[in-house]
């Protein structure tokens, strides 16, 4: 189940490519291909991925959005602060 979470959380991102930051579109991106292939392994050869959905939940939905957070991270103040008006 956590495979098709990942599958379609990916497409949800992806949906919203017309108003939403390129940066999600990238992380919809990388949901979508990481759980297509996660599911063609498991059809292959599905007695060998036992924990699977455990590592899977931890991989996209842990490591990805820590990944999106620590490259969309402000690294500067915005002009308004810097400038001193409100």
């Amino acid at each position: 189940m956590p495979v098709f979470l990942t599958i379609f959380y990916g497409l949800a991102l992806l949906a919203t490519a017309h108003f939403a930051p390129r940066s999600i579109v990238w992380l919809g991106w990388a949901f979508l291909l990481t759980g297509l292939t996660i599911f063609a392994l498991i059809m292959a050869d599905p007695w060998n991925f036992a924990v699977l959905p455990d590592a899977t939940m931890v991989a996209t939905f842990g490591g990805f959005h820590f990944i999106y957070a620590a490259c969309t991270w402000p690294r500067r103040a915005p002009a308004a602060a810097l400038s001193g008006t409100p």
